[in-house]
């Protein structure tokens, strides 16, 4: 028999006080409007491809909650959380303090309560998604602290030791955290905490779409989901960013996907968003950036209607921190098969605050 890190019985030497079914809920959670979330899911985008990463479901121990670090590499969303939770119906808590959990593990009051809702665990080392979106910003470079909790003696998770990481990967690091009795209580360290964090890592905001979502095609040639308006091809082109959003490092970049082969596509940046970001009537589509423009260069499309402009965007746009850019890539279509016979088109924007 396993027993849980305990505030009544005498404290061991190390109790010092001081995945893929999960996918599916994942996708369940961005789509629904049923479920009642705890923070709104941003109108715009998330920009960017799904992510995860996982410490361990191999636990040892075991309280109320965890308290552990994320620690930035790059610029990341968290969305969703998944846990490992004892059988039955429990009640989970996340809150997030940023700057990190170290000096206010017994302080409720420097936490911010970002998600909250009635679960029913898997069981012992059994992942079990967290029934709620999260939609947290951490900037590379910055530390977010996090505190998940049941409000029963329901988390499970491992007995630290040393100092390595419990995760890392070229996005984040999350070292070892603590174990706490409910709520903000008594401390147990090190604990690592069980349990995988969504995400996405790209370093802006997508928005202005083709798919009905804000303003309507120019010849109802309506795209799906988060792209442009439809083309030649039936769907709409896609803008992606990478890297991240320092000018110091220069290291942002852009891959556009969905355009027909062979084009000439160009990246242009603005200074605002055309119309409010739901974007303005231009050619087959919209246009998404606006303000004072600059273009940051043309790639012609391979064959798969791909085209990616690399490092050096921000000092050739002479662009600063402290401000938000807006990207967009216009590219030519099919003579013959344009939608609306004007013969170009646009992808989504991407909102991008530039950093030091």
């Amino acid at each position: 028999m396993r027993f849980k890190d305990s505030i009544i019985a005498p404290l061991a030497s190390s109790d010092t006080p001081t995945r893929a079914t999960a996918w599916r809920v994942i996708r369940a959670l961005l789509q629904t409007s049923s479920m009642a979330l705890a923070v709104s899911l941003p109108a715009h985008g998330q920009g960017g491809t799904l992510q995860s990463i996982t410490t361990q479901f191999a636990s040892n121990n075991g309280q109320a909650g965890n308290m552990f670090d994320l620690k930035a590499t790059r610029d990341v969303r968290v969305i969703a959380l998944d846990g490992n939770l004892d059988t039955g119906a429990q009640t989970v808590e996340v809150y997030i303090i940023s700057g990190g959990f170290q000096g206010q593990e017994n302080n409720p009051g420097a936490w911010t309560l970002v998600g909250s809702g009635p679960v029913t665990g898997n069981g012992t080392d059994v992942v079990t998604p967290l029934p709620f979106a999260l939609d947290i910003e951490v900037s590379a470079g910055q530390i977010m602290g996090f505190y998940v909790t049941t409000t029963a003696t329901a988390i499970n998770y491992t007995n630290g030791s040393g100092t390595e990481p419990a995760a890392q990967n070229q996005d984040m690091t999350l070292p070892q955290g603590i174990g706490l009795s409910y709520p903000f209580g008594t401390v147990f360290s090190p604990r690592v905490w069980n349990g995988t964090i969504y995400y996405y890592s790209t370093p802006g905001l997508a928005y202005c779409f083709g798919d009905g979502s804000g303003s309507i095609c120019p010849c109802g040639n309506m795209g799906v989901g988060e792209e442009g308006c439809q083309n030649s091809l039936g769907r709409g082109g896609v803008l992606l960013p990478g890297g991240s959003a320092s000018v110091a490092l220069d290291n942002l970049s852009f891959t556009a996907l969905g355009m027909p082969s062979s084009r000439p596509a160009l990246l242009i940046t603005g200074t605002t968003h055309a119309n409010g970001g739901l974007g303005a009537s231009f050619g087959d589509g919209f246009l998404c950036a606006g303000g004072s423009t600059v273009k940051l260069g043309v790639q012609i499309t391979g064959m798969g209607g791909e085209a990616s402009w690399g490092a050096g965007l921000l000092s050739s746009g002479g662009l600063q921190s402290g401000t938000s850019q807006f990207f967009q890539v216009l590219y030519r279509d099919s003579s013959a098969m344009s939608p609306c016979g004007m013969r170009f088109n646009g992808t989504n924007g991407v909102e991008i605050a530039l950093l030091p």
